[in-house]
Parts: structure tokens; sequence; C-alpha cells
């Protein structure tokens, strides 16, 4: 039967295998030194061991301070193999048995044993030097970690930094929008009262228009963006009438054939006026075609139902039920009855439903009134 007897190189091997395996549970460089110390020493033949690390979170430019052999300067992290050699030979005389704890980048130290007995401690060496191996790769996962964390809090701070940027860009891009937005609604506002100035009897119908319009694009569901821009619109929708002569836009009597057909040339010299001032393309087309109807009876392209812009449309029925709600020179304002009535004819025609439907429905059921005064204080 085989002998279950152990020398006392058999445990102590066995202690040192099992004191490995323990070895990964530490993490910190002082704690690694403190425990191989204290198992090292146990190894027969060695008399006193001394284990140098340094911190891994700046392996670089370090002095490792051993009990045996002084300070060793790495050279900013470029102690070599050459170096880690000539420094054996300098303690060959010594019984100083030294190994190195590095990889291939990076050198974290030593373990230095003074033996007693160079014979006897040849058994351990190789644990010893496992040992020193497998503190080479706890410090350098530890290493690694510790770099990847910094590379991780830098970039949290770039990260961080750019997002301010970009936060104070887009405060101050906002800022500069609304103010060209301010700029463009008081430019809109002057053109149309400069409009309105040469015809006293249609004065205030663009600000009339576009506050129907505002408010049915509103109740429509358009966008906030959308429904200013229909406003804007509609504010300066009638902006080409400033080509046509006074003496026709204040004419008291019904316009002949030919003064109409001058009339009709205002939608394309308004766009044309338009075309000097970044509007979009909201805006412009209402400016062209607030006068073509769904079945093609309009002016000046004769634009069918899929042609024409949904917010053109609501400025379309808005111009209808402001022109005809209020006094021209050349006859009265017409009822309510005799102005839903034509919208209502018109529904689906000429007109698109929905929107005559939204009209109606706030004339009647809402109680919308059209303003009566000035629409801005130019003062």
């Amino acid at each position: 039967m085989p002998t279950t007897d152990m020398t006392i190189e058999d445990n102590v091997l066995l202690r040192l295998y099992a004191g490995h395996s323990a070895l990964f549970a530490f993490t910190t460089s002082e704690n690694i030194t403190r425990y191989l110390e204290k198992l090292l020493n146990t190894i027969p033949g060695v008399i006193q061991s001394d284990v140098s690390l340094i911190e891994t979170t700046t392996p670089s430019d370090q002095i490792i301070v051993s009990k045996f052999i002084g300070n060793i300067n790495l050279k900013q992290g470029k102690f070599n193999l050459d170096d880690f050699e000539q420094l054996c030979a300098s303690l060959e005389k010594k019984d100083i048995q030294v190994y190195p704890v590095r990889t291939a980048d990076v050198f974290y130290g030593i373990i230095a044993l003074k033996v007693s007995d160079s014979e006897k401690f040849q058994i351990f060496d190789p644990v010893v030097n496992t040992f020193a191996i497998s503190v080479s790769i706890i410090l350098e996962n530890k290493f690694q970690k510790n770099m990847l964390e910094e590379s991780n809090k830098i970039l949290s701070q770039h990260k961080q930094h750019l997002s301010d940027i970009v936060q104070a860009q887009t405060i101050s891009l906002n800022k500069a929008n609304k103010e060209i937005q301010s700029r463009l609604d008081k430019t809109v506002e002057a053109v149309a009262l400069i409009t309105e100035q040469r015809d006293p009897y249609t004065a205030g119908h663009q600000f009339r228009v576009a506050t129907l319009a505002e408010t049915m694009a509103q109740r429509l569901g358009l966008s906030p963006e959308q429904t200013h821009e229909v406003y804007l619109g509609a504010l300066i929708h009638d902006i080409g009438k400033i080509q046509v002569p006074a003496e026709i836009l204040i004419s008291p009597i019904k316009l002949t054939k030919l003064e109409f057909e001058f009339i009709k040339t205002h939608p394309e010299a308004g766009y044309k006026i338009a075309q000097s001032v970044p509007f979009n393309k909201t805006i412009s087309d209402i400016l062209l075609h607030h006068h073509e109807r769904l079945d093609g009876s309009g002016y000046p392209h004769g634009l069918t139902d899929k042609e024409i812009l949904f917010t053109t449309k609501i400025v379309s029925v808005a111009d209808v039920f402001e022109a005809m709600s209020s006094h021209r020179p050349y006859r009265p304002k017409r009822s309510l009855e005799e102005t839903l009535d034509e919208l209502t004819s018109g529904a689906g025609k000429r007109y698109d439903l929905s929107v005559v439907e939204c009209c109606i429905y706030l004339i009647t059921k809402e109680g919308f009134k059209l303003p009566v005064q000035p629409y801005f204080n130019m003062t």
C-alpha cells in the first residue's frame, strides 16, 4: 500500500500552493506585501523575506524601497530585464534570491529572500517564482482597471463639457432665433401697415383675416410654428396691392373687367416682393395662392384641391369671410347669413370642407368676433 507519510518539504509545498490560491483575494500592494512576507518566511532555508511593490495607480516614475537592497529607481517605468539581471549579479554573493514582479510593459517590484541554505531552498524556487508571476497578473489587472476608470472619468468630463457647450450654444441659438423671429414679425407688421394705409376702406382687413386664420389653424390642430406662419402669411396676404393704383382700390363703383384683371395681379406681385425677405414656403404660398379655389376657378394659376397647401386653404376661407363681412366702397357689407351661405355652398367645391366647418363653428358656436381696433402700435 502506498505510504501516507509526508516530508516537511511536502507539507510546506502544500501550504504554499494553498496560500497561492488565497493570494488572488488581495487587491492592494500593501495587503499583498504583508501576506506574502508572512507566507514566504515559513519556507525552510529562508531567513527573511522582502516584498517591495509599487502602487498600481502610478506605476511609472517610482522608487522601490527594499530592506535588503536599498532604493531601486524604476527610471520612469523603464526598468528592464537587463537592469534586473545587473541587480541580481550584484546580489549573487549575498545569498539573496530576487524575483521580478513585472509584465512586458511595467515593472511592479521585486520579491527578495535572504537564504541560509541554497540547496534546501531550491525545491521551493519554482513556487516563489509562481508567486511573482501571479502578483504581476494581479497588479497588472488592477493597473488596467485603474487606467480604464481614469479614461472613463476623462471621457465623462469631456462629455459633460461638450454637453455644456451644446446647451450654451442651443440657448444662444434659441435666443438668436427668437430675436430674428421678433424682427421678422415687426417687419411683416410694418409692411402690412404700409399696404393698408393706401386703402382706408380696407384698413385692418389683413389683420382681421390673420386673426381668424390663426384661430382656425389652432383649432384644426396645426403646430404652434405652422399656426404662426399662417398668421404672418395672412397678415401680408394682400401686400401685392401696393402695386395696384389707389384709384382702383378705392373705386366707389363696381370694377370693370380690365380693372379686376389688374386687381388679380396682386398675388404674384406680392410673391415677388416677398422674395427679398427670407420667408418660408408656407408664407410665400399664402401670398401667391390665397385666391386659388379647389375647383380650379381661382387665380393666378388655376390650381385645384391637391395642389393647394392646407395652410393656404385656411387663409382663403378667412379672407372670404372677412371680405364679405366688411364694407367696401362699391357695396355694403353682407349679412352674417349671406356670408355663411357663401361658405356653405362652396364647401368641398371652392373651399376646403374641414376649414369651412371650422370657420362656421367658431362664428356660430364659440362666438368668434373679428377684431375692430387697430392691430398694432407703430409708436
